[in-house]
């Protein structure tokens, strides 16, 4: 019989973990590099709700123009504070 030890995990505090994520873990090893992408999409979809507290409509070229110009910028400045200011 097998018994699962348990074990505790230290995490951030969510206001900072969404800024700074640090490592993600890795479950699919050919999907390299969606975790990141999944979190800049949660977090543009975020920015999207607080201004229309709403989510972007299927179909509708506005709301899907406004999500993705919304991801742009969080990559702008996801770049600029990682190589700039570093």
């Amino acid at each position: 019989m097998q018994v699962k030890q348990t074990k505790t995990l230290q995490c951030k505090p969510l206001k900072e973990a969404i800024h700074s994520p640090g490592e993600f873990l890795f479950s699919d090893f050919s999907k390299f590099g969606r975790s990141e992408v999944i979190h800049l999409a949660f977090q543009a979809l975020d920015q999207f709700y607080s201004k229309h507290n709403c989510y972007p409509e299927p179909h509708y070229e506005n709301h899907a123009q406004e999500f993705l110009n919304y991801a742009k910028v969080i990559i702008i400045l996801l770049f600029f504070f990682l190589f700039i200011i570093k």
